[in-house]
C-alpha cells in the first residue's frame, strides 16, 4: 500500500564515493613555516632568559664584590681598611673606635673571624638610592654568626652602610 519495493533480486547502487581531494602543494610549506616560526620564537625567548640572568648576575656581582672586600679587612684585622671601605652614612652613624669595640667583643665571644660566605642577595631601590641586601655567614673560631649587610651605591661604588646580627627566634645570646 504506498509502499514502493524495488523489483525481486535488485539492490540498489551504492552512493559513488566523493572523488579525492586535490593535494595542495603549499601545505608541507605552510607546515614547515610553522616549525620554523616555532623555533625561532622559542629560541628568541631563551635569549631573552639567558640575557636576563645574565644581568641579574652581573648587578649582583658588584654589591658582592664590594662585601667581600670589606670582610677581607676584617678577617685580616685591618680595621682602619675597612672603615674607610664603608659608605659614608656608615661613618657618620658608627665612629671607628664603635666599630673596634663591636669587633672586640665578637672576637671576645667567638674568637678571630676566619672565613665568610654569602647566602643571600638582594638588590633594590628605593626612593631613587640602590641598595642590596646581603647575608653572609662569618665564621668564627668559636662558631658561625648570620649577619646581615646593607650596601648602598655611592658615587657610583658599592660600600657596605650597615650591618647587623641576625638572631634566630627562642635561641640566646652565647
Amino acid at each position: 500500500m504506498g509502499y514502493s519495493q524495488a523489483p525481486f533480486g535488485a539492490i540498489p547502487a551504492p552512493p559513488a564515493p566523493p572523488p579525492p581531494k586535490a593535494a595542495n602543494p603549499r601545505r608541507k610549506l605552510y607546515i614547515w613555516l610553522g616549525i620554523g616560526s616555532g623555533l625561532l620564537i622559542l629560541f628568541a625567548m631563551i635569549a631573552v632568559a639567558i640575557a636576563g640572568v645574565r644581568l641579574l648576575v652581573r648587578a649582583g656581582a658588584e654589591p658582592a664584590k664590594a662585601l667581600d672586600t670589606y670582610t677581607a679587612s676584617l678577617i685580616q684585622k685591618d680595621y682602619q681598611r675597612a672603615y674607610q671601605a664603608a659608605a659614608p652614612g656608615f661613618r657618620e652613624a658608627t665612629s671607628y673606635e664603635a666599630l673596634l669595640a663591636y669587633h672586640a667583643k665578637l672576637t671576645a665571644r667567638l674568637g678571630e673571624l676566619k672565613s665568610v660566605k654569602q647566602t643571600y642577595w638582594y638588590i633594590g631601590t628605593r626612593n631613587g638610592v640602590e641598595s642590596s641586601t646581603i647575608q653572609a655567614a662569618l665564621k668564627f673560631d668559636r662558631g658561625t654568626e648570620v649577619f646581615q649587610f646593607i650596601l648602598r651605591k655611592d658615587s657610583g661604588a658599592w660600600r657596605v652602610f650597615s650591618y647587623k646580627e641576625v638572631k634566630t627566634a627562642g635561641v640566646e645570646d652565647n
